[in-house]
Order: structure tokens, then C-alpha cells, then sequence
């Protein structure tokens, strides 16, 4: 079985992260791995949950998390962004000038 670590992505806390594995376990297939590690003192990283996906299964996820990204990618950054008017949203019409 070949193993390749694709990414260790940080969590909310330093002693957590979520590892994301390619695996070939020999035969003509592939299939992903999201670990969820933790760290212990004096055990070091440790696997809390795994979730193994087959390449069907890991499409499906692709295509959501494009389409929840095109979701965010609508969002305001921050809050202070909501405070923004657009010019384009004013009628111009009702506005007066001194």
C-alpha cells in the first residue's frame, strides 16, 4: 500500500489538524483519507476519526465544496463590508444637492 500525505490543514486549536491522504492499496484503485489527528502529550499525533472516500464518493464531495465555495465567494469578507452601500443600488432621482 502506497500512502501520500496531500495536505495538514490547521484547525481551530494547535493540536489539531485535518490530514487529507491518497492511498493505492495496490490493485488499479485509489482512495482519499480525511484524518482527523489530535495531539497528545507523550503519544504525539493520534488519529481521532477517519473518513475513508472511493473515488465516487470523492467526486461528489469535489462538486459540493465547489459549489459551497462559489456560495462563500458571495459573501462580504467582514462585517464592515455589509456597511458599503454600491453607488449602482442609489436612485439617483431622489437625490438632492445643495
Amino acid at each position: 500500500m502506497q500512502e501520500n500525505i496531500i495536505a495538514a490543514i490547521p484547525q481551530g486549536s494547535a493540536d489539531t489538524v485535518l490530514e487529507v491522504a491518497l492511498i493505492h492499496d495496490g490493485s488499479q484503485d485509489f482512495h482519499i483519507e480525511l484524518r482527523y489527528l489530535a495531539w497528545g502529550a507523550g503519544v504525539g499525533w493520534y488519529r481521532q476519526h477517519t473518513l475513508k472516500l472511493d473515488r465516487s464518493a470523492a467526486q461528489a464531495l469535489f462538486r459540493t465544496l465547489g459549489y459551497i465555495r462559489s456560495c462563500l465567494a458571495k459573501l462580504p469578507l467582514d462585517e464592515s463590508a455589509e456597511k458599503v452601500i454600491p453607488l449602482s443600488s442609489i436612485d439617483r432621482t431622489q437625490v438632492t444637492t445643495q
